[in-house]
């Protein structure tokens, strides 16, 4: 049977527990309301009261249609560092998605594009109750871009990599230059997909 938040209850008490479990340390309890970004529990138990050395015992609960995503952050769910003994308790519903990564230019070396980003990034013993509607999620990588070439015969401004898919979409690369020539640049990605790398140009 998955698991959902109606089978029990959840509040942030220190030294207390969860369903009157007595546990050592600071219980904390996460629910976002809204979409957010960047979530990082340590710096949310510290602004709850958490002295930041006992362990931590972390429920985050998200909700359906709720989002959760990386933006600049380790990912989009990040523990921080936590003393050692600190436990998470993930129950997801909605979407931890990590950032698509960004596609390189074209060019006469280009280079690759950034990787995609990560959904969930802890160093605390972890347990998921994923639901039928959960989705967690890295990202996709930006593509790299294509090299770009002259001689007497031929001219082939490399295009640009597409941008990889995730939350916070990657940006497409830009058309390399040669023989005063432009390659196409490459799309952006979208929430679920990659974007497409540009066109190919050769020029006779």
């Amino acid at each position: 049977m998955p698991f959902t938040s109606t089978r029990a209850s959840f509040s942030v008490s220190a030294f207390g527990g969860i369903g009157g479990a007595s546990r050592p340390g600071f219980d904390f309890t996460y629910t976002p309301a809204v979409n957010v970004t960047d979530v990082n529990l340590r710096t949310l138990a510290l602004a709850a009261g958490w002295n930041g050395t006992v362990p931590l015992s972390a429920t985050v609960i998200i909700n359906p249609g709720i989002l959760v995503c990386q933006n600049t952050g380790a990912a989009a769910l990040d523990t921080g560092t936590l003393p050692a003994n600190s436990s998470l308790t993930l129950i997801n519903s909605g979407n931890i998605t990590g950032k698509g990564g960004n596609a390189s230019a074209g060019g006469l070396l280009p280079g690759n594009g950034t990787p995609g980003g990560n959904a969930i990034n802890t160093n605390a013993n972890v347990v998921i109750f994923n639901n039928p509607s959960g989705v967690i999620a890295g990202a996709g990588g930006g593509g790299a871009g294509g090299i770009s070439y002259s001689s007497s015969v031929i001219t082939v401004p490399g295009s640009g990599g597409g941008g990889g898919g995730g939350c916070s979409p990657g940006t497409g690369g830009s058309g390399g230059t040669a023989g005063g020539r432009t390659g196409n640049s490459g799309q952006p990605g979208t929430a679920t997909l990659g974007g497409a790398g540009g066109a190919a140009t050769i020029i006779p």
